[in-house]
């Protein structure tokens, strides 16, 4: 079965709650990616991604409460791309009902790719797993907010079938680097 650039070897295989999907890129550094929930294990490998992401370093603590109450949370889906038995890509994605949507709401709440593993595709296979998940569970649309300074990350969602569709507004509550403006 052919999706895209990247052929699926063989759907979901569930072995003690942790799902796989084999996957091998054509013409890619990743030639054997793999995609999986996250592991308790995983943490110290997201954490420098999304410290990669942000251009600064979370308080750890809060991130790992964060991370281990979200990983028991059945709305929350945190999947990693492995290559080569190392963590080179994550997507956390919250699926659940807004009042606003007559059905469920899928949102990306962050994707990030190792610097070095960028433009092999894995961001795009990220977002066509995260998508398949969201139809999985009846979702109505996949959202997803994107800081303004992210311009290259803009161009790769509207690349994937992404549209612009509205603006979030944030009021500062606390004083932080952190904050995400």
């Amino acid at each position: 079965q052919k999706l895209n650039d990247f052929t699926l070897t063989n759907k979901f295989i569930e072995n003690d709650k942790i799902k796989w999907i084999k996957i091998f890129l054509n013409e890619s550094r990743a030639k054997n990616m793999k995609i999986r929930y996250c592991q308790k294990e995983d943490l110290e490998a997201i954490y420098k991604l999304i410290c990669e992401l942000e251009e600064c370093n979370l308080n750890h603590e809060q991130f790992a409460l964060v991370y281990e109450n979200k990983l028991n949370d059945e709305k929350s889906h945190y999947l990693v791309a492995v290559s080569d038995d190392m963590i080179v890509g994550f997507v956390s994605v919250n699926i659940d009902y807004q009042l606003h949507h007559e059905n469920k709401v899928a949102t990306i709440e962050e994707l990030v790719i190792d610097n070095s593993y960028r433009g092999n595709g894995i961001g795009r296979l990220l977002v066509d797993f995260s998508t398949k998940l969201a139809l999985e569970h009846q979702c109505e649309v996949i959202e997803l907010t994107s800081n303004f300074k992210r311009i290259e990350a803009h161009q790769f969602y509207q690349k994937n079938d992404f549209i612009k569709s509205s603006y979030k507004l944030i009021k500062v509550l606390k004083d932080s680097d952190q904050v995400g403006i």
